[in-house]
């Protein structure tokens, strides 16, 4: 299965939603379900570029749940989940990262926010979900730190612009050129091509004029 084609949803709180196949021990349930896995403590993320997840269950039962993934290029490895298959508490997770998600990409108001991602919920999940006093905290720290500043860079090799920087927020590209880390004299052109038209443009304009 490629990367693209997992069906998991976004990082909430270094947890991700994955569907998993259906488990022998689970008589009755779904052919296809997901539940909430988060980053393991130890090797989260592993030398050779994957990182490893288990079920958040695992030290929520008595017999800790087994659910393991790696996570790669492709899924590495699944162990399934041993723990017992809670729909609300996924409904709860996927509402509330969907509105972690939308915080961070508009300046929407968190109350409004939260009421869009959670109007679907089922009334058992709506029993469990946490306040949205609760969830708009969490909501004002994912916009904390994705509007953080990246740290000092010590060399310019040691450079590495996120994603988000790249990108103007209309999706465009805005990082045109980077002359790579290698280069002892590294340079970044930052631009859009509709606004390199237009200098060109002006150029024109103005040589025709001189």
């Amino acid at each position: 299965m490629d990367e693209e084609e997992i069906p998991y949803v976004g990082d909430l709180m270094e947890k991700v939603l994955l569907y998993v196949n259906d488990i022998d021990n689970q008589p009755g349930s779904p052919e296809l379900f997901y539940n909430v896995l988060e980053l393991s403590g130890k090797d989260r993320e592993n030398a050779d570029g994957t990182s490893s997840w288990r079920c958040d269950q695992k030290e929520r039962h008595r017999w800790s749940c087994k659910g393991r993934v790696r996570l790669g290029a492709t899924v590495e490895e699944i162990t399934q989940h041993t723990c017992v298959i809670d729909p609300a508490r996924v409904e709860v997770a996927t509402a509330i990262t969907v509105a972690c998600e939308q915080a961070v990409e508009t300046r929407e108001a968190s109350q409004r926010i939260i009421a869009q991602a959670t109007v679907a919920l089922s009334h058992e999940a709506r029993a469990i979900s946490p306040k949205n006093t609760t969830i708009q905290r969490q909501l004002a720290r994912d916009r904390r730190k994705a509007a953080a500043p990246p740290p000092a860079p010590a060399r310019l090799a040691d450079i590495n612009i996120p994603v988000a920087l790249t990108q103007t927020k209309t999706g465009d590209l805005f990082l045109l050129y980077d002359s790579a880390a290698d280069d002892p004299e590294r340079f970044f052109i930052y631009a859009t091509e509709g606004n390199l038209e237009i200098m060109g443009q002006n150029m024109i304009q103005n040589s025709q004029h001189t």
